[in-house]
């Protein structure tokens, strides 16, 4: 639960007060493994000069002494070190990923609790907010600026106050957004002078579930906002172990104040 009385400081974890550290040595794996590729471009672009090369002169034994060389030796190279290159690959990913979740308490302070409130649509601003902390949402969003907006072949889907039909039923949320099999965003809204139950949240996580046993999202992000307040059970349960969609994914409780938002509760992996 993140206290917006508390010093900025506070929301930080203890892996995102090493980031210096973390950085030198993601710098350095991806050092590596750009090196690597940069190298293999370099022996792609050599075999196509040489192609066309022998095209120019296909008799000249030279031409095709130094084709065969550049094959087999650069095939050779890249081919022993291909499987460490992937391995720092995924290890780079895994890193960038730490990365985001070590700063999300942080970034959840700033974007939500410190930018005041702008235009007359809460849901909108609240949406707004997410995709400034998951950057990956605006690629489903067409108001996004064009460089955030969608990757090419990407299937992606954002619909405001609909239904999104699950395994069982259809369900009914203010916010779904699918960024291909990656990402899912779930937000509903309680409307209400009276704070959020537990049985409200206990509902939304199973909706959630079920939509979720139909396309199957990798990551998962809920969101519960309300102009009211929660009550301390629904709080409990959202920290909880039992509210955590499919055992994984925390549910976010974000509180409508005069200037912007609070939030009660919020993703910390």
């Amino acid at each position: 639960m993140l206290d917006s009385e508390d010093p900025g400081l506070a929301v930080l974890s203890a892996a995102s007060l090493r980031i210096d550290e973390d950085l030198g040595t993601g710098r350095t794996d991806l050092e590596g493994a750009l090196g690597w590729t940069r190298a293999a471009s370099w022996w792609l672009i050599s075999l196509g000069i040489l192609a066309v090369v022998y095209v120019l002169y296909p008799h000249s034994r030279v031409v095709e002494l130094l084709a065969v060389l550049d094959l087999a030796v650069g095939g050779m190279c890249f081919a022993a070190t291909a499987f460490w290159i992937l391995r720092l690959h995924r290890r780079s990913q895994h890193r960038a990923e730490d990365w985001e979740a070590s700063f999300l308490p942080l970034l959840y302070r700033v974007k939500f609790e410190m930018l005041p409130y702008s235009g007359t649509d809460r849901l909108h601003d609240a949406w707004e907010r997410y995709k400034s902390v998951y950057r990956d949402l605006s690629w489903a969003d067409t108001k996004s600026a064009p460089g955030k907006r969608r990757r090419p072949l990407l299937k992606a889907m954002l619909k405001f106050h609909g239904e999104v039909t699950g395994a069982k039923a259809p369900h009914s949320f203010d916010v779904y957004c699918s960024i291909g099999s990656e990402r899912g965003f779930f937000a509903r809204r309680f409307d209400q002078s009276v704070p959020v139950s537990k049985s409200q949240l206990e509902v939304l996580k199973a909706d959630v579930e079920d939509v979720r046993k139909r396309f199957g999202e990798r990551k998962c992000i809920v969101a519960a906002l309300s102009p009211a307040d929660f009550e301390p059970g629904a709080v409990e349960y959202a920290l909880s172990e039992e509210g955590r969609v499919d055992g994984k994914f925390p549910l976010d409780l974000i509180q409508e104040a005069g200037t912007g938002f609070t939030v009660v509760s919020a993703a910390s992996a």
